[in-house]
């Protein structure tokens, strides 16, 4: 304690026990910092919690596979400005075995979409069609025929080139999946029968 403060306390008290005084002003100024420390610490919680609650975190969620990138505006609020944020979102990315079962599913459509109009591999006269993915996929795809002539790397079929008499051609199709740095090739033969007479 300050002698100064001490000493006024004994003028303002002459007929009381000075030592008494000085005890019970000690105490008073005790209980007050501790009463200011205990506001501090309720203060400080409450404005940790307040401020959390200005911090809420949204999850955002990834488009699946297939489903292309998107932007979704988020907003940013600090209690006084609000502000529009637009915020990139990729589709998920398929790795391990996820990435080959969708190359699994992609050959078993594949099978079904090249055909075309036409109703068997066993006799393509029609135009089969080249889709450049696998629908509903980011799966890429590009073809290559062993013979051009008569089934180009587009999917048309040149009957005027197939041959003449009893035996057509087997036309070997290589499909070029590509997924990200992943690839792989799907093979299908295709029957092109001879021209009619």
């Amino acid at each position: 304690m300050d002698k100064k403060v001490k000493e006024n306390l004994e003028i303002l008290n002459p007929l009381e026990d000075s030592k008494q005084v000085v005890a019970e002003y000690k105490k008073s100024k005790i209980k007050k910092v501790a009463l200011v420390a205990a506001t501090a610490g309720v203060l400080t919680v409450a404005v940790a919690c307040s401020a959390k609650k200005e911090t809420e975190v949204t999850e955002l969620d990834r488009p699946d596979s297939g489903q292309g990138s998107t932007t979704v505006e988020v907003v940013a609020d600090n209690g006084e400005n609000e502000i529009t944020i637009p915020v990139d979102i990729d589709e998920k990315v398929l790795t391990g075995d996820d990435l080959d079962l969708a190359f699994t599913e992609a050959e078993k459509c594949l099978d079904e979409i090249v055909l075309g109009e036409n109703e068997s591999y066993n006799d393509v006269c029609k135009n089969l069609s080249f889709p450049s993915k696998v629908p509903g996929t980011s799966i890429e795809l590009t073809y290559e025929t062993d013979i051009p002539d008569l089934i180009d790397n587009y999917g048309n079929v040149y009957m005027e080139n197939s041959p003449e008499g009893n035996v057509g051609i087997l036309v070997q199709i290589n499909i070029h999946m590509k997924y990200q740095k992943k690839e792989r090739i799907h093979i299908i033969y295709a029957y092109v029968p001879p021209k009619k007479k």
